[in-house]
């Protein structure tokens, strides 16, 4: 990506850990740098643990059970940078990406060839991504425990392969949706918002809820509707999107007079 001087994503997230602050969200910042590192970690992941990369281009895929969380955003960059699409037939899903506390139902729920990753999210208030180091919250051993293990891979990645826009990038039962279309979805949902490149967008809560202004292809799967936003609008195959907005801003567990004050703060557009 070409780097510009703003944060890519700013994270808000209810203050869980006092009574008192709750009224004070936590607030973290990623630069494009820093999300940049986690796609390369992540990807590095991917490809060492599951095989992804050239020989399984097209054929790799994953489900993404997570909420609104910037490591939503990484996850969707990384399995598109090594040619893996994000599916939401889960059965037919090569692995399955959870929060850590649903890796057990997500393990049984899982086929004999299907692996699970748990993800410790938190409330985010470590750019970074660092997990958390309560016994109760540890991924079983036959799972993925990113949060951990994703700190052992390479801050850089490159696997001599590049996804091309007319790779699939999202595939429901019925369809599927190549970077091209999705990048086009992106386009015309800024559009319809008033925004351009450059714009901040912010988004509260998922799944997203419909808007006027909503593709009808994300009325029919707000799960497609959320690959454009936390992906599409920052990420494509070859990080050239004149459609991307410069930055997110997340709002996650906050209340309404919450989310009208950080959209003033941020100068940034609701458009979910």
């Amino acid at each position: 990506m070409q780097l510009n001087s703003g944060p890519l994503i700013t994270f808000y997230a209810a203050n869980s850990h006092s009574a008192q602050a709750a009224a004070v969200p936590n607030r973290v910042e990623l630069s494009q740098a820093t999300v940049d590192n986690w796609i390369a970690k992540t990807s590095n992941l991917l490809s060492d643990e599951f095989g992804f990369g050239p020989d399984l281009a097209g054929e790799a895929s994953a489900s993404i059970d997570l909420p609104l969380h910037w490591l939503h955003s990484v996850w969707l960059a990384s399995l598109w940078n090594l040619g893996a699409y994000v599916t939401t037939n889960e059965p037919t899903a090569s692995i399955i990406v959870t929060e850590a506390d649903q890796v057990e139902a997500a393990l049984q729920r899982a086929g004999r060839h299907q692996a699970v990753v748990g993800c410790t999210l938190g409330d985010g208030l470590d750019p970074l991504g660092q997990g958390s180091n309560e016994a109760e919250r540890t991924v079983p051993p036959t799972a993925i425990d990113y949060s951990h293990d994703v700190r052992m891979f390479a801050d850089s990645f490159d696997s001599g392969f590049t996804s091309s826009l007319d790779d699939i990038a999202f595939e429901t039962a019925s369809e599927s949706f190549t970077h091209a279309q999705l990048s086009q979805l992106a386009a015309e949902f800024l559009a319809a918002h008033g925004t351009k490149a450059g714009s901040r967008v912010l988004l509260s809560e998922l799944p997203l809820q419909p808007t006027e202004f909503w593709p009808a292809a994300f009325t029919q799967n707000p799960q497609l509707a959320t690959a454009v936003t936390l992906g599409s609008l920052i990420a494509t195959p070859t990080h050239q999107s004149s459609s991307r907005a410069t930055s997110l801003v997340l709002c996650r567990g906050l209340d309404p007079e919450q989310i009208a004050h950080i959209t003033e703060q941020e100068r940034a557009i609701p458009v979910a």
